[in-house]
């Protein structure tokens, strides 16, 4: 689907962006070598028993850098940074050409922001 760029709000300032709504966020298994093929190989995957920590995390932010939006952001596994992990984010989903905009704009350049 292609979206159309609107013009970025020029408020989006320096992180850390404070985002305000409500969330819910599912865990569950994934095969690591599922998740691996979301995740960049210089990236070490969390893993035990041949599987790591995926799953969703959907949002409704009431206030945020790029307005009001729904989000649904879809989590690959579990990737080692050091000195802590992080969740990574196989595919990013958002109703709003705003959101899309910033996404794309201060996102991760491996990561996928798409309008629904």
């Amino acid at each position: 689907m292609e979206v159309k760029e609107a013009k970025p709000p020029s408020g989006y300032g320096k992180p850390p962006w404070e985002f305000k709504g409500s969330a819910l966020y599912q865990l569950h298994l994934v095969k690591s070598e599922t998740a691996r093929a979301f995740i960049p190989k210089e990236f070490k995957l969390v893993e035990a028993f041949g599987y790591t920590l995926g799953g969703f995390f959907l949002a409704s932010y009431d206030d945020s850098p790029a307005g009001i939006f729904d989000g649904l952001v879809v989590i690959a596994g579990i990737v080692w940074n050091p000195p802590t992990s992080c969740a990574w984010a196989a595919r990013v989903l958002v109703n709003s050409d705003e959101a899309c905009v910033h996404g794309r704009k201060v996102g991760s350049s491996l990561m996928a922001f798409w309008k629904y």
